[in-house]
């Protein structure tokens, strides 16, 4: 996994691009569980199987997602045939370059990947047996807003950033604060009264380890 300093450049730009993408929610989530084993020239060699545990889900489901990523030209992937591992490049599509940015409730800092806390934490998160795909992937979604091992985005750029609803993501920060993996100040986060409403206050979290 990315443990170094320097080795983050290529992985944070591409994070960001696929963060703002119309991406769907399991797409996203593989890529963003793939980069965390990018060196610094975004080149990643996991096995299938090994990404697959990582992300709480089948080899033939993780497969799948991987060649959804490439169908959508967010990473390339060069086979390595027998014996050897697949070899997967990050890249972005020809679109990723037109988008505009997301509306944003709150000014913020992206994160320093150069933290070595925060690849504690990641590590963590994806050997955790406990959590799922989707608390995994909204953790790693999370951690892309990090500034000192702090994040304050709003629940919606979170769902926006993960292509999720607002109150699944909510539920979502909740299982993680309720499992010990993040301190989060989640009250009143959402007054909505209908799935429509736009109406949310702007939590800040913590990543820990329980």
């Amino acid at each position: 996994m990315t443990n170094e300093k320097g080795n983050t450049r290529i992985r944070f730009g591409w994070e960001g691009q696929l963060r703002g993408s119309p991406t769907d929610a399991y797409t996203k989530a593989i890529g963003l569980i793939l980069a965390t084993y990018c060196d610094s020239k975004g080149t990643a060699y996991p096995s299938v199987p090994t990404l697959a545990k990582k992300a709480s889900l089948s080899p033939k489901r993780t497969r799948a997602l991987l060649h959804g990523l490439a169908k959508e030209h967010w990473i390339t992937i060069t086979f390595g045939g027998e014996g050897a591992a697949n070899r997967y490049r990050l890249t972005t599509p020809k679109y990723a370059d037109l988008m505009k940015p997301r509306r944003s409730g709150t000014k913020f800092a992206d994160g320093d990947l150069c933290n070595e806390q925060r690849f504690v934490w990641e590590r963590a998160v994806l050997e955790s047996e406990v959590l799922d795909f989707a608390q995994k992937s909204m953790a790693l979604t999370l951690a892309t807003y990090e500034t000192n091992l702090v994040a304050v985005p709003s629940i919606e750029e979170l769902a926006d950033a993960s292509s999720r609803s607002r109150r699944r993501v909510y539920q979502l920060l909740k299982d993680l604060a309720d499992g010990g993996w993040s301190k989060s100040h989640l009250e009143g986060v959402i007054r909505a009264t209908s799935m429509n409403s736009r109406s949310v206050t702007i939590p800040t979290y913590s990543p820990c380890v329980p």
